[in-house]
Parts: structure tokens; C-alpha cells; sequence
């Protein structure tokens, strides 16, 4: 299992840029591949309203 956290503005885009950042850095340079199982994103946080949020993003994957 992989696991990745991010938090900040929600304007900022932080889960996009967390999921860019899993499949454009992590994951083709890692020795490890998405295996079929469903990933879990677990919303720690998320006020729209005051404009912040904290996500987790836990991906199962295989080496």
C-alpha cells in the first residue's frame, strides 16, 4: 500500500496536484504498479467554506 497526504487550499488544487504528483513522479519512478484493487481518497478535512482541506490517498500497488 502506498500512502500519500496533502493538505493546504482547497483553491490551490491540492488533491489535483497530489494525484499529478502520484502518477507523474511517484509512480514511474518507483518500482512499484497500481495493482487492481480500488484506491481510497480519505477526506481528513475538507471546509469549502474556509477554503482548506487535508486528504489522504491510499493506492494498493505491487512491485
Amino acid at each position: 500500500m502506498a500512502y500519500f497526504q496533502t493538505n493546504g487550499k482547497i483553491s490551490d488544487n491540492i488533491l489535483g496536484n497530489l494525484w499529478r504528483q502520484i502518477n507523474q513522479e511517484f509512480l514511474p519512478q518507483s518500482q512499484y504498479d497500481k495493482c487492481g484493487l480500488p484506491t481510497i481518497e480519505r477526506y481528513v478535512f475538507w471546509n469549502e467554506a474556509e477554503d482548506a482541506g487535508e486528504v489522504e490517498v491510499w493506492i494498493p500497488v505491487k512491485d
